[in-house]
């Protein structure tokens, strides 16, 4: 079981699925931290994974009826929201890159970090079926299927890394 170092809550019913299903579902040499903050912005998720890297997740707990419509990456129309939603491909990336520049300008290192979305009630299908395949590529999504089954979410995770690995990251990180 992976270790989160920050207590769980159920204020966000996505992120306590997602939460119970990153404990559940990776191995035990997985660290989590949950909720903390960069920069003033209050990241959802970040995994460490021995020697792969750190994750960024921003979950959204959206289930499939509460998706109007999809315009553009930042246009997302919510049922019973009335501002648009902008994406979360893109609020992660943004956890990502502040990571990459504190763990930089505060210890020197650059490792391997990589960003993620989640949608924990919504299958694959479903998010192609919503038109969120424009907000994020599904090599880099985690749908509801992948959060629930250990195997899947270790071959997605590990894609993700792959297909995204900085090529320029500090070996000797150690992370």
């Amino acid at each position: 079981m992976a270790k989160i170092l920050d207590k769980k809550s159920d204020k966000y019913v996505g992120e306590a699925r997602v939460y119970d299903c990153i404990e559940r579902n990776l191995p035990d040499t997985v660290i989590g931290y949950y909720n903390r903050e960069i920069n003033g912005h209050e990241f959802d998720f970040c995994i460490l994974i021995k020697n792969l890297g750190l994750m960024i997740i921003e979950v959204k707990g959206w289930m499939p009826e509460h998706v109007v419509s999809v315009k553009s990456p930042d246009e997302i129309q919510l049922k019973d929201y009335d501002k648009l939603v902008s994406s979360p491909k893109k609020q992660a990336n943004g956890y990502r890159f502040a990571l990459l520049n504190m763990l930089n300008s505060r210890y020197g290192i650059n490792p391997v970090v990589v960003s993620a979305v989640a949608y924990p009630f919504i299958s694959e299908e479903e998010y192609k079926r919503l038109g969120l395949n424009i907000v994020s590529e599904p090599e880099v999504t985690l749908f509801t299927e992948d959060l629930e089954n250990k195997d899947k979410l270790a071959a997605k995770l590990g894609m993700i890394f792959k297909q995204n690995k900085v090529q320029h990251a500090d070996k000797t990180s150690g992370v």
